[in-house]
């Protein structure tokens, strides 16, 4: 199967807020992933995973695929499969134009050939010695305005009588969290900046869950959640971390739901670890 790369564009969304008895409107612009592109059609081109000099890669994982696909003018130095991280040291080729599309879909290719490996959620793109994230033109930065804009548009406002969700029963799904891949525990995501656990999308999705079922509960909504929101509740017997880090399936099978709601994929229902578990996850 051919790899698909991201193509990051810009689109509009909008939050609702609670003020003074009212719901406003709030419409904003924010980055998101829109499309997946062909990597041939980026000029990018397959590279033989036979070829690669891979240090410490002791067993070779399940599912190796044949090819990767890397720009034309990036060549794989050197790989090295530490304790809890893969490093790949790219040749400087990777530095042009690259921006945050081209470097994660040079991460996606690596995470996904490293993927059944339990360090496969850590990996690191070097070149030079440095993270290739380091190489990206940071963001310029904003001077506050000075001056106090007086705005004489009043803000759209909606009745809480014809948006209240009194009634409404709603699941909402923080996404990702530590599962078994079929060899060890691991994140699903990956910190390909190295910034640590804090800044994981398994982590954080958490904390905007915990914000928006808030938002949900106080309009009167009843809601649903697969994944612990408490931060307090210890620990996986297994894994031994607090529960809001582990996947949905799990908590949901340590709940005592049946297999067919957290094990519909692999159909393995004995306990929470086994085959990889990742599409028992999504399901």
């Amino acid at each position: 199967m051919r790899s698909q790369v991201s193509v990051l564009s810009d689109f509009c969304t909008s939050m609702v807020f609670r003020v003074s008895g009212t719901l406003v409107l709030c419409l904003l612009m924010v980055p998101a992933v829109v499309a997946e592109v062909d990597p041939a059609e980026l000029g990018w081109q397959p590279v033989s995973t036979s070829n690669l000099r891979i240090k410490g890669l002791t067993v070779m994982p399940a599912e190796w695929v044949d090819a990767i696909w890397l720009p034309a003018d990036t060549k794989v130095l050197r790989i090295e499969v530490t304790e809890d991280a893969v490093i790949v040291n790219l040749s400087l080729g990777a530095l042009g134009g690259l921006d945050e599309a081209k470097l994660t879909g040079l991460y996606n290719e690596f995470r996904n050939l490293f993927y059944d490996l339990p360090q496969g959620g850590n990996v690191r793109l070097m070149c030079k010695g440095q993270l290739l994230s380091s190489y990206i033109e940071p963001a310029p930065a904003v001077e506050p305005i000075s001056e106090k804009v007086e705005s004489t548009a009043a803000p759209q406002t909606y009745s809480l009588l014809s948006t209240s969700l009194g009634g409404k029963k709603i699941c909402i799904g923080p996404s990702h969290g530590r599962l078994w891949n079929g060899t060890a525990w691991g994140w699903q995501r990956g910190d390909d900046c190295g910034f640590g656990e804090a800044v994981l999308e398994d982590t954080n999705s958490i904390r905007l869950m915990q914000f928006l079922q808030q938002y949900l509960a106080q309009d009167g909504a009843t809601v649903y959640v697969p994944r612990q929101m408490d931060e307090t509740v210890c620990c996986h017997p297994g894994e031994n971390r607090y529960w809001w880090q582990i996947a949905s399936y799990s908590w949901l099978y340590h709940m005592g739901y049946p297999c067919s709601v957290w094990a519909s994929n692999t159909g393995s229902c004995t306990s929470d670890t086994g085959p990889n578990r990742y599409n028992d996850d999504i399901r």
